[in-house]
């Protein structure tokens, strides 16, 4: 086990410019010349890198290196001035001086950095890096993958949606009501139940401006191909609604097949599954990570 601290920005600018990581790796007694596929491990909302660790366990005794951090505003990068939440919020309502963008965008950033550090490293095969993550590890796997070829084979769990779709179906609240404090600053009378669809478009446009069009789901995910992509949702996850997520995948999949690699493409959603992690969904994980990653 390796402890690591890497700087991704000018400290002058923001209290989360180092980024804490773990990396663990098969035995000393292995051979250490050898370059082994890389499992990068995110956690959801108010957790942090431990969140996940039996999982890591299982994944370096069949051979993994894995690599689990901090994102921003949690575990070791609690900032005691600011939480996760209300950095959100003051991304929307002071959102021409605060320049970060801590809603997905910035971890996105930190993990640039990281693959640069992996990528450089002699015992990673950078050929074969995966990623995964729950809801907020979820969605920063996604749009990781999308921005950077050098993530292989992503697997994000209960992250992928369409946040068009949730706007245009009236099915937004449950991923509204996990990130309540920016929503709040932006309802009128501050009352959550005041809230229309046009004002959470708005927060989203303001706290990640694209997430409507270029970075959602049903136009981005296309953009991993012809890498292997597995979705991993929940059929009951209200935060994910899966018409959309269904949505998405089918317009991907018009791209993997255009590119002659339609086997490289999966949907995974249980119908008796919520926004949670569960024996079968992590079966599915294991299964398209050992048959993407583990032979050189």
């Amino acid at each position: 086990m390796e402890n690591w601290e890497l700087v991704t920005s000018d400290a002058e600018h923001s209290s989360q410019g180092f980024l804490p990581f773990r990396v663990v790796k098969p035995s000393p007694d292995s051979d250490e010349r050898e370059r082994r596929p890389c499992v990068i491990m995110l956690h959801p909302t108010g957790a942090d890198r431990d969140y996940h660790v039996e999982w890591e366990a299982s994944l370096v005794a069949r051979g993994y290196m894995t690599c689990a951090l901090d994102l921003r505003h949690h575990g070791g990068r609690v900032d005691g001035g600011m939480t996760y939440q209300q950095a959100i919020a003051r991304s929307y309502t002071d959102h021409e001086t605060f320049k970060e963008r801590p809603f997905l965008l910035d971890n996105v950033w930190d993990l640039q950095h990281l693959l640069d550090v992996l990528s450089e490293r002699p015992d990673v095969d950078e050929r074969r890096i995966g990623i995964t993550g729950l809801s907020l590890g979820g969605m920063v796997s996604w749009f990781l993958a999308v921005i950077d070829e050098r993530v292989f084979a992503p697997v994000p769990l209960c992250g992928v949606q369409s946040f068009s779709y949730a706007l245009l179906n009236n099915k937004w609240h449950g991923r509204v009501m996990s990130i309540p404090d920016v929503f709040r600053a932006a309802a009128p009378g501050g009352k959550l139940s005041e809230l229309s669809s046009e004002t959470v478009a708005r927060v989203w446009e303001r706290i990640l401006p694209g997430l409507l069009s270029t970075y959602d789901a049903t136009y981005s995910l296309g953009c991993i191909a012809p890498r292997p992509l597995c979705v991993v949702t929940g059929g009951r996850d209200a935060k994910n609604p899966v018409e959309g997520v269904r949505e998405a995948i089918a317009a991907a999949q018009e791209v993997y097949a255009a590119q002659g690699v339609g086997d490289r493409i999966e949907l995974f959603a249980p119908g008796d599954a919520d926004h949670e992690l569960t024996p079968a969904m992590r079966e599915v994980i294991d299964e398209w990570l050992d048959r993407w990653l583990l032979v050189p």
